[in-house]
């Protein structure tokens, strides 16, 4: 919607060699997260990076399961566990790419299950020189649910 954050996931280029160990399925996005979101001043709210996040994974999960089983749309999924290590402050304004990989797709019998790897890293500010850094890391299984 328009007061949304923007995200939109995309297939990571097979030629980034940050992903050569990355399932095909790999998925980015690129997004700037507003001053509307801070949590405390200069500082983007934790909750919004975990929703970026947890959003951003629950469609790595469903692209993996879907080109596994070559359907033609992805399934449904919901997580079923997820934990977040929060590395650095995202300031407002700033750059994001949200990155994820399945590192696991356990589709063999139901429930179909993915584990999924996600990072946010924030491009360069004044505080790190520049240069791009780790805000955050997480992890998830995320469940196939309905048909």
């Amino acid at each position: 919607h328009t007061a949304g954050l923007g995200l939109k996931s995309f297939r990571v280029e097979e030629s980034d060699p940050r992903w050569a160990d990355a399932s095909p399925s790999a998925l980015r996005s690129v997004v700037t997260v507003g001053d509307e979101y801070q949590g405390l001043p200069g500082i983007v709210s934790t909750g919004v990076m975990d929703s970026l996040m947890i959003c951003h994974g629950s469609w790595q999960a469903a692209i993996a399961l879907m080109d596994r089983a070559v359907l033609p749309r992805p399934p449904l999924v919901m997580p079923k566990s997820y934990s977040m290590q929060i590395h650095d402050r995202l300031p407002p304004g700033t750059e994001i790419e949200v990155t994820t990989k399945a590192i696991d797709v356990r589709d063999d019998k139901e429930p179909y299950r993915v584990r999924v790897m996600m990072e946010l890293k924030a491009a360069g500010d004044d505080d790190h020189d520049g240069k791009g850094f780790v805000c955050a890391s997480s992890e998830a299984m995320y469940e196939k649910v309905g048909a």
